[in-house]
C-alpha cells in the first residue's frame, strides 16, 4: 500500500466503480452466446501455452 500511496494511485472501492450499462448489455450477450454454444469455447488449459510474450 505504501507503494500505491508513493506513485500516487488512487484506491477505489469496488462499490465506487460505476459500470456503464452498454458494458454490461456486452457481456450479457457473450455469456448468452456461450451458454447457447459452448462448444464453440476453448479450454484455458489448451492454450494457455500457444501465447508468446514479447
Amino acid at each position: 500500500m505504501e507503494l500505491v500511496k508513493l506513485l500516487g494511485f488512487e484506491v477505489v472501492k469496488e462499490s465506487q466503480i460505476e459500470i456503464p450499462e452498454e458494458h454490461k448489455e456486452i457481456v450479457r450477450k457473450r455469456t448468452k452466446k456461450s451458454n447457447e454454444s459452448p462448444e464453440r469455447l476453448l479450454d484455458w488449459d489448451d492454450v494457455k501455452d500457444s501465447f508468446k510474450l514479447s
